[in-house]
């Protein structure tokens, strides 16, 4: 059967047309009313290229401007299969979002779309191009993006000025994903805009940031020292008092940076303390109590105000230990708990301890709460060495405890932090390419991501790296216990090698959860230059649709929750226009294969969506290296 590759050489051969030949003029317009959009960024890649292959001369990433009439071009193009993708707008507030990941998120008029998609935040077609072709007018239709906006305010009906608010995206299982962050206004006004169509949490983060009162001096009085030592024999200016207020012992923060949480000031009545809570739309304290905002491409939702109250609080106090002596300058975070997964991710507080190991929160409501440490793991690097001990209060440890707070609050706590664990192993290159250098190796980098982030600021999922060693040794150092997923970081340019399998106590686990609960050795990493493929034909029940869409994803429905953590198992693929499609660098396992019209595919990969593909899906069976081929026809969801 005729694939995507083999109907480009086809094309190629019954043509007999110079190379590089081809031309690509179109347009990119506005969806609803087909308006021309200029300034917009049209970016044309090889397939190849966009799935990690070494582009040549011909096949290099191209990018164009459209004109003020929305026009473009691409001259001497060489066969092959391409994407098209168009960019409005730009990054902005970075690192912003939900989840912090060190990209922000684009702000434009316009989402990013490409050739062939048919809904908004759709996957693109394959664009096929033989040589000498020409494409005359090839259109690109751009959705308008949503906005939300509204007040913030407080008890007194009065504006919060200078506070963050967020947009969280929410699946159709209910679980969080993400969306921007901004500040509000002068006025106490937020909007929130770039946003895809789809159901959102607005949200008012709050975290009762503090330190002891003993931090507070030191860091002070190292500001005057390096003011001194900045302009030496001149006199120092006083230092004035961070920005905060003190309760007892402890300085709590009141100045906030960044886009990640806001921090009100605690108001005080008499003897007690009262603080603001993270608050959703429009003015529940939980997210099962918050109400979703709904918006379609285009809309622009006003008057989605965000109303946040004051509640009593009082303080949490005890010690951290390490190896039987006092930890000091441990980061320690007080989360929700026993409410839902998600909302652990909103920290209440946020101390560290003195050098005696002392921590005080000293605001915290009345509720349950995890109390959790996470220190870093050890920095990426050849072991120099070999066994690299993991010590309590060194790289990687970890508390969690849970703790009631009553209206006494709670003292005189005690915990020791644990040691964080290790995940050994050997990187081992199994096909035709030489074997990479040393030099290759020392730019490879392993990954064990979380498989759900622990924190709103945890950046790209947390975890531990590791670059081998010559001999293809490698160790991540200082994990904490949980469920991770194995991925490659950064490699040298030219890398043909693709992970296969990830060998842990004679189970594959690439691309799934790995549990780790101790330390783990002797894990396998397989490399390999000819990754399974999966390509075919699509036919369906309408023979004018062209807009199918191929999904892809495991049998195991336990991992479907995860299904956003494991990229390589969960694919969405559009068919060409022919019908043909391919899924290439597809791990070694059991899966279910099924094909739908694309506009009906907006809630993939949430696990009600999976659910209905089930009754008319294909199961596959892929063995390492394995090529296989399928015909599939279109059906609608049940």
């Amino acid at each position: 059967m005729l694939r995507l590759t083999t109907l480009v050489l086809l094309a190629a051969s019954l043509q007999q047309t110079p190379a590089n030949t081809a031309i690509i003029v179109g347009r990119v317009v506005d969806q609803a009313d087909g308006r021309p959009i200029p300034g917009a960024l049209v970016d044309l890649a090889s397939e190849a290229a966009v799935n990690g292959a070494t582009p040549t001369a011909a096949t290099q990433p191209r990018r164009q401007m459209t004109d003020s009439l929305g026009r473009y071009v691409f001259r001497e193009l060489a066969a092959g299969v391409y994407q098209l993708r168009v960019t409005v707008g730009g990054n902005g507030f970075s690192p912003n979002g939900f989840i912090q990941n060190g990209f922000g998120f684009t702000i434009g008029a316009y989402l990013e779309g490409g050739y062939g998609q048919r809904r908004p935040g759709g996957p693109t077609q394959p664009l096929l191009i033989a040589d000498g072709q020409s494409i005359p007018d090839l259109v690109v239709r751009l959705w308008k993006s949503a906005a939300i906006s509204g007040l913030v305010l407080d008890d007194l009906g009065e504006p919060v000025i200078d506070t963050v608010v967020g947009a969280v995206q929410m699946s159709s299982d209910g679980r969080l994903i993400n969306g921007p962050t901004v500040r509000t206004d002068d006025r106490g006004m937020y909007r929130l805009s770039g946003l895809a169509p789809g159901r959102y949490i607005v949200f008012v983060p709050q975290t009762l940031t503090s330190m002891s009162s003993e931090s507070a001096d030191m860091a002070m009085q190292k500001i005057v020292e390096l003011r001194a030592a900045q302009n030496p024999g001149a006199p120092v200016a006083p230092v004035a008092e961070l920005t905060g207020f003190r309760v007892g012992g402890t300085l709590v923060k009141t100045a906030s940076a960044g886009l990640i949480d806001g921090n009100l000031v605690p108001r005080r009545d008499g003897d007690s303390l009262f603080v603001f809570q993270t608050t959703f739309h429009p003015a529940a304290v939980t997210l099962t109590a918050a109400a979703p905002v709904e918006v379609a491409a285009g809309d622009d939702r006003t008057g989605i105000d965000v109303s946040v109250q004051p509640v009593r609080a009082t303080a949490v106090s005890g010690t951290i230990f390490a190896g039987g002596t006092p930890a000091s300058g441990a980061r320690l975070r007080l989360v929700p708990a026993g409410v839902s997964s998600d909302m652990a991710l909103f920290d209440t507080a946020v101390t560290q301890t003195d050098a005696l190991g002392r921590f005080t929160f000293p605001a915290v409501p009345v509720g349950n709460y995890t109390l959790i440490s996470l220190t870093d793991p050890v920095a990426a690097r050849p072991p120099t060495s070999g066994i690299v001990h993991n010590e309590p209060g060194g790289p990687g440890a970890w508390l969690s405890e849970a703790i009631g707070v009553g209206p006494d609050g709670v003292k005189d706590l005690a915990f020791t932090l644990k040691p964080g664990l290790s995940v050994r192993g050997q990187v081992e290159f199994v096909g035709a390419s030489p074997r990479p250098t040393e030099a290759d190796l020392a730019r490879l980098t392993l990954g064990l991501r979380a498989a759900r982030p622990r924190a709103r600021a945890d950046i790209a999922g947390g975890g531990a790296q590791a670059i081998p060693t010559p001999l293809g040794t490698f160790a991540a150092i200082g994990i904490p216990p949980g469920q991770y997923v194995m991925q490659v970081l950064s490699f040298p340019p030219g890398f043909p090698w693709r992970i296969q399998s990830v060998m842990i106590g004679g189970r594959d686990a690439a691309d799934l959860p790995i549990d780790v609960s101790e330390d783990l050795s002797n894990v396998r990493v397989i490399f390999t230059d000819q990754p399974a493929a999966i390509t075919g034909r699509v036919t369906s029940t309408d023979p004018a649709d062209a807009a199918i869409a191929v999904m892809l994803f495991p049998s195991d429905r336990s991992l479907w929750a995860d299904a956003r953590a494991l990229g390589r198992r969960f694919r969405l693929a559009r068919s060409a226009v022919s019908g043909e499609f391919a899924i290439p660098n597809v791990p070694p396992g059991e899966y279910l294969i099924a094909a739908v019209h694309d506009v009906r595919t907006a809630n993939w990969p949430d696990v009600s969506f999976l659910t209905t593909l089930v009754p008319d899906a294909t199961a596959l069976r892929i063995a390492p290296g394995q090529r296989v081929s399928v015909e599939l026809t279109a059906k609608g969801i049940r």
